[in-house]
């Protein structure tokens, strides 16, 4: 079984990490010390379990940084100050779109909170899926991985992968406690998913319409070979020359002239400066608290999937939750919170101050909100 399997491929840096529910929970892994005033505030050492929160009764955002066994040498960027200079950009921007509002994220000692996670399988093993239902399903088995250790009911758990992900920079459950921002994220690729040998002329491909790979005739990279697809009837593909090495299963397909990889994305250079990965990770916050809702008056149509915005809203293609045919400008990267473009429903009318009796889920009432505003609510189902 899916779970069953996950529960017991995760690794943990210490043998005594646990989730924050059960009061009598002995603490473990590093602390969060408080820098020197003369260092970077955002750079902390790292820590590899949740720390005692200033605030342990509120509900509040708790920062995952989630690595596979084969980048645990080299994805720094908890301790660097990435995750923390991104949140403090996010938050900044909301605060000057809400005349001082902010989401409460879980912090320790005053300094955010990030707690270090170590998968044991290796990136590509983990974004295939296998005998897990698939690339797709890769946001549900990092909750089905980390809900065994990250508990506690009044958090909302951001999960930073750095590793692959097919197809997505992010992903998150409508309502839900585990959005998820794909550092390792890449677009219309795929896999080969079994093992060619040199000579080869077809090679069988993981999910390739799932996976919107273009259509052929296309030139790829097959590891460090180029390669021309000529055809694809379900997941065979079938190539113009025969392969001139062999190449082992899992190994990527990455067509040229795909859209950039989510790695390539800007992070915030001050914690102020805003980018499209500081976007994307509160994009998917507001998925997690039930945003946009399913009633409010304009909705992206399908086959956008749920949750979005249409162009058609007053805040259009700048809209924070915008998502559709037409490229979004919520990712237009600014050094100030003011001159952002990105926009937080600006008709009030979709998911933040929306009127008294509409139903839908609004942010300005969020029980993540900070300071808590008066008859808060928690998403949708908590």
């Amino acid at each position: 079984m899916l779970v069953a399997r996950l529960a017991t491929s995760l690794l943990l840096v210490c043998s005594a990490c646990g989730g924050t529910s059960a009061p009598d929970r002995p603490d473990s892994g590093s602390p969060v010390d408080a820098p020197p005033p003369d260092a970077d505030p955002f750079a902390q050492p790292r820590a590899t379990a949740d720390q005692p929160d200033d605030e342990p009764d509120a509900y509040q955002v708790h920062l995952l940084y989630v690595v596979p066994a084969d980048r645990a040498g080299v994805a720094t960027l908890d301790v660097d100050g990435t995750l923390r200079r991104a949140i403090a950009a996010a938050d900044g921007w909301l605060a000057d779109r809400t005349d001082g509002l902010h989401l409460r994220f879980d912090r320790a000692a005053g300094l955010v909170d990030v707690t270090y996670v170590q998968l044991a399988d290796d990136e590509r093993t983990f974004a295939a899926g296998i005998d897990a239902g698939g690339p797709r399903g890769i946001r549900a088995r990092l909750e089905a991985t980390l809900h065994t250790t990250f508990d506690d009911p009044n958090k909302m758990y951001l999960v930073y992968y750095d590793g692959l992900a097919l197809g997505t920079c992010g992903e998150a459950p409508r309502p839900g406690r585990f959005p998820v921002q794909y550092i390792g994220g890449v677009w219309s690729t795929t896999m080969i998913d079994t093992a060619a040998p040199a000579g080869a002329t077809t090679v069988r491909l993981l999910e390739p319409a799932t996976l919107n790979v273009p259509t052929p005739p296309f030139a790829a990279q097959l590891g460090t070979e180029v390669v021309t697809v000529t055809a694809i009837a379900g997941t065979t593909a079938t190539l113009a020359a025969p392969l001139a090495a062999a190449h082992p299963a899992l190994e990527l397909l990455a067509p040229a002239n795909r859209p950039p990889d989510c790695r390539s994305n800007p992070w915030s250079s001050d914690g102020v400066a805003w980018t499209y990965a500081v976007f994307v990770g509160l994009h998917e916050i507001m998925h997690a608290l039930g945003i946009v809702d399913d009633a409010a008056p304009d909705r992206a149509p399908p086959p956008t999937a749920g949750g979005h915005l249409a162009a058609t809203s007053p805040g259009g293609l700048d809209d924070l939750m915008y998502q559709g045919p037409a490229n979004g400008r919520c990712g237009d990267p600014a050094p100030t919170p003011a001159q952002v473009r990105c926009q937080l429903d600006p008709g009030r009318r979709n998911y933040f101050n929306t009127p008294a009796g509409s139903g839908v889920v609004d942010l300005a009432r969020s029980v993540f909100i900070d300071p808590t505003p008066a008859g808060a609510v928690p998403p949708p189902g908590w």
